[in-house]
């Protein structure tokens, strides 16, 4: 145990959502704050609330005055980014407290990403911020990840020896601990296996993505104009449909007899899916896939590997092996890099590589994906792509959870896509996405689910250009 910190008793416990400066005013704007967060966040924000009052802090060569001036009289964000562009203290201690205030502020606005980023800050400019510790442990587990909440929890408990707590302070630990208990226990235990099954019915007003032109115009060769009527089976087709499939999440673990714990970050992956349309003769799909998963302890990285097969009648099978790397950058980026070999249905081979990047901010979650895939032998040529999204703050009313989505795609070939109809043209296309997706858990381990989408895609070829929209009703079982 580090002398004085059993004398000192919450001496190196720093403030926890509340600031260095004894203003009832203030304390009631953070306390009427904590009243608008959700029942998650606010459990949290009104525990280490309360124990702040009773923690001591060391006296610090910040000019705390000019803070809590701020503080009373600019909104967070801006207090919020004159913090950050202050001078960090040399002294450890009072490094620790910049981070640990910063870190306080980002809690409060709701960016527990970038409060774990400065929690960490301070617990690496002095160890022995237990007060930051604990923070740290609330932040991550508002992030959702138990696992490294109770990392910082047990650092928090080597570093605090036998010192006694502040009654607040412990009443805080000793409430996230509860909390923590009931989260899944981690990945190497039996509850980690985890099975699924739906049965989902639906319809699709362009099952086959046909064209919403009846007729398209024509370049032959690039020198004669014309125009062509359009098949059926190339324009838009609706269909009611129904979905079954079944996936399963198994720890090699479970599987192989070894003291190796590494084996307990890796998972086997499998699954089956079918797709019938009603209306249709053709376009019933099949698929499968069996694959395995890394994920690091702390849960910071994760490598998938996948073989997947599918067949779709009147088109053909094809076969896909698929690796995907995504590491979570600072707590606040996640990155991600991946590879794909193809086997198309024409029998030709393809490999793409993607590059993507996710970002969770004010509660949404915006990403933003780039690919590019060599297609020896296709007429066309190679194909990028690049997509950027968002999906909304999820809606609560009862046991009911509603989110909304919006997708933006832009498609294009590097050669002519057929110069015999089209002359010199490459086609270009941009798919628009809007979405809204609803989960309503019936029973612990039954769900009903509902999703609406709508999709326009333009094109610079009219073959290409066309609506869509659909609706699923989807049952999900869990055990």
């Amino acid at each position: 145990m580090r002398p004085g910190v059993a004398r000192a008793g919450g001496l190196f416990f720093m403030i926890s959502y509340d600031f260095p400066f004894t203003n009832d005013n203030a304390t009631l704007y953070l306390l009427t704050t904590v009243t608008r967060c959700p029942v998650w966040r606010r459990g949290a924000a009104v525990c280490a609330l309360l124990a702040s009052l009773g923690l001591a802090a060391p006296v610090l060569a910040l000019d705390e005055a000019r803070l809590a001036t701020r503080l009373e009289q600019q909104p967070l964000p801006s207090v919020y980014r004159w913090l950050q562009r202050q001078p960090k203290p040399a002294m450890a201690v009072e490094a620790a407290r910049y981070h640990q205030w910063l870190g306080q502020i980002a809690m409060r606005l709701g960016d527990a990403a970038a409060a774990v980023e400065h929690f960490e800050a301070a617990v690496l400019a002095y160890p022995y911020a237990l007060g930051a510790r604990l923070e740290l442990a609330l932040a991550y587990a508002e992030l959702g990840n138990p696992e490294a909440a109770r990392a910082s929890l047990r650092a928090l408990h080597a570093y605090r020896g036998g010192a006694e707590l502040p009654p607040e302070a412990a009443d805080t630990l000793d409430w996230l601990e509860q909390r923590l208990e009931q989260q899944p226990a981690p990945a190497s235990s039996q509850d980690a296996v985890e099975n699924t099954f739906t049965l989902a019915q639906g319809f699709d007003s362009n099952a086959n993505l046909g064209s919403r032109h009846r007729s398209i115009p024509l370049n032959l060769f690039g020198l004669i104009p014309d125009e062509a009527v359009l098949a059926d089976a190339s324009r838009a087709q609706a269909s009611h449909f129904t979905r079954l499939a079944a996936t399963t999440r198994l720890p090699i673990g479970e599987l192989v007899e070894s003291d190796h714990a590494a084996l307990d970050d890796w998972q086997l992956l499998g699954g089956l899916g079918a797709q019938e349309y009603h209306d249709l003769d053709r376009l019933q799909r099949r698929d499968a896939y069996l694959g395995a998963a890394w994920q690091s302890p702390r849960r910071h990285e994760r490598l998938t590997s996948l073989l997947q097969y599918q067949h779709v009648e009147g088109i053909g099978t094809a076969w896909y092996l698929d690796a995907d790397y995504r590491w979570l950058v600072r707590n606040h980026w996640l990155l991600q890099l991946g590879g794909q070999w193809q086997q198309e249905p024409t029998g030709r081979n393809s490999l793409r590589v993607t590059g993507g990047v996710w970002r969770e901010w004010q509660g949404m979650l915006l990403w933003g994906q780039a690919s590019w895939q060599e297609r020896r032998g296709r007429p066309a040529g190679d194909t990028w792509r690049w997509r950027l999204g968002g999906q909304g703050p999820t809606w609560l009313a009862g046991p009911l959870e509603a989110t909304a989505y919006a997708h933006l795609e832009q498609r294009g070939d590097t050669e002519n896509y057929n110069f015999a109809f089209f002359g010199n043209t490459q086609r270009r296309e941009t798919t628009t996405t809007l979405g809204v997706h609803t989960r309503l858990p019936l029973q612990s381990r039954l769900e009903l689910g509902m999703d609406a989408r709508w999709e326009r895609t333009k094109a610079n070829l009219a073959l290409f250009e066309a609506d869509r929209w659909s609706l699923e009703a989807s049952l999900r079982w869990r055990w």
